[in-house]
């Protein structure tokens, strides 16, 4: 019966508005007809922010509005945007029979003296001489048993799953579930190299048909052959003739770390790739490089003054990309936003992200401890 009312509703939503529910403001172009529920964008936020707050998966949310592009993704103010479709219900496991073959049940020769029922398959093998009937439940694949939903690209063979939560990083569920970071980087490739999209309540692979786990890792040190010894765990990728690390704590942004060490970002990228360039994969636990054989500390990035040719005194660090003529400038504190700070200094997002290219389109890069340009 409530089906049967849901049902009632969301065809009369459909006629009245063209939505499954009524889009609260203007609705963005070209979203799609199913959206059943939306969120009505303020000043300042992003796609980043607004996926974060109402805790769904980015590449869903830009499905749901294509209007946002696969890259930059540009918000306007006071309209509506759909954080939902088809009222929450999922599509139909592909894995699971749901349709149904419409002839009845009979046999035929194949020419192999063996007699064929039907309906079959296409392509079923000629020679075949045993057979089953599909019913309706039945899963193809390993006969593992897989929940729903599961992260985009995860292996075939996968046998062992992990729902992810809030605060998950992929090296904490690789050491908890005592497997190695690089099968959970390969089994579930969709998370990227540097972990970047590991999905809120959604499965990952953490076990294969045949795999093994592995003993817990202590923390240990090891040698790299340049006779400096490599504390463990390591981030991977990190430059083979390090001699200096950094175990990262929970609240470890990599402008802090940079300018803390006397070193520049664009090192401590360059000695650790898989951090990422935006500071994605900067895992917590696991050691990094801050600095190298022959490296001299770069005294010069800590905070001091230097002319821009503009006749205004520029504060450093600064992040990469500001404007040269800037001559208002913010230090970035822990928890600042770009679109709070544009709100705070009366500016306009298009100007901040103009004068401040370093950021990123969406605010990714923007590092606590460096300066952004509020004012030219």
């Amino acid at each position: 019966m409530r089906l049967s009312t849901v049902a009632a509703l969301m065809g009369s939503a459909s006629l009245v508005s063209g939505y499954l529910d009524e889009p609260p403001t203007t609705a963005a172009a070209s979203t799609v007809s199913d959206c059943s529920n939306w969120h009505i964008v303020t000043t300042g936020e992003t796609c980043a922010s607004v996926v974060s707050s109402e805790g769904i998966a980015l590449a869903d949310f830009r499905a749901y509005n294509p209007v946002t592009g696969t890259t930059a993704c540009n918000l306007i103010t006071g309209n509506s945007y759909c954080i939902e479709r088809n009222w929450g219900v999922p599509a139909p496991f592909p894995g699971v029979t749901t349709t149904s073959a419409p002839a009845p049940t009979s046999t035929t020769s194949a020419g192999n003296g063996v007699s064929t029922p039907t309906p079959i398959q296409t392509g079923m093998a000629t020679n075949c001489n045993k057979f089953y009937k599909v019913v309706s439940g039945d899963l193809a694949g390993n006969g593992v048993s897989t929940p729903t939903p599961i992260q985009t690209g995860m292996v075939t063979n996968c046998n062992r799953f992990y729902k992810v939560v809030s605060g998950d990083q992929c090296n904490t569920i690789a050491t908890a579930n005592n497997v190695a970071l690089a099968n959970i980087l390969a089994w579930n490739p969709a998370v990227g190299s540097a972990c970047t999209s590991l999905w809120l309540d959604t499965y990952i692979c953490i076990g294969v048909i045949g795999g093994t786990t592995l003993p817990p890792a202590a923390t240990s040190t090891t040698s790299a052959g340049n006779g400096i010894a490599t504390p463990t765990p390591v981030q991977p990728n990190v430059a083979t003739n390090c001699n200096k690390f950094h175990k990262v704590v929970s609240g470890n942004q990599c402008g802090t770390l940079a300018a803390q060490y006397g070193i520049s970002l664009a090192n401590l990228y360059a000695w650790n790739p898989t951090v990422g360039t935006a500071c994605a994969g900067l895992w917590a636990d696991y050691y990094i490089c801050v600095g190298v054989i022959g490296s001299i500390p770069n005294t010069s990035i800590r905070t001091t003054t230097t002319s821009a040719g503009n006749g205004i005194a520029t504060p450093t660090p600064i992040l990469t990309g500001m404007i040269a003529s800037c001559k208002k400038f913010h230090l970035v504190v822990s928890g600042n936003q770009c679109g709070t700070l544009a709100t705070q200094y009366g500016i306009t997002m298009a100007n901040f992200y103009a004068w401040n290219t370093g950021v990123g389109s969406s605010c990714g890069s923007l590092w606590a401890g460096y300066y952004v340009c509020v004012g030219i």
